[in-house]
């Protein structure tokens, strides 16, 4: 809808450390698919494999955002169930680390310190 952009860092604009020079990778489609088969992810039938995406039930957001990773891998091959769940499941498949990929949230900070996303 125009209201938003690529990011082309996980540190925000307003940020001393963001370099406003960065641009977004580009999408390459071809590219992706010849990687997944030399990786051994032959396409059969039009899926490669199925990953499970962990979401937040109820926030909205992340449900679009979960809708879009599974658009955007599908146009390669990669399949993805989209699994809400109540906040207390979440956190708790997070630290038992029971899931294939999870759509989570960042807070901006007047400091960097790129530690806390390791």
């Amino acid at each position: 809808k125009g209201e938003g952009e690529v990011p082309a860092s996980p540190l925000l604009a307003p940020l001393p450390e963001h370099d406003p020079g960065l641009q977004p990778w580009p999408a390459d489609r071809a590219a992706a698919r010849r990687l997944l088969d030399e990786a051994g992810f032959p396409e059969k039938d039009g899926r490669r494999f199925t990953i499970g995406l962990l979401v937040q039930a109820g926030i909205a957001i992340k449900r679009d955002a979960a809708v879009m990773v599974q658009r955007d891998l599908g146009a390669v091959g990669v399949g993805v169930d989209i699994v809400p769940v109540e906040n207390s499941v979440f956190y708790k498949t997070l630290a038992r680390r029971e899931m294939d990929a999870w759509i989570g949230g960042w807070r901006a900070s007047a400091r960097v310190d790129m530690t806390e996303m390791l």
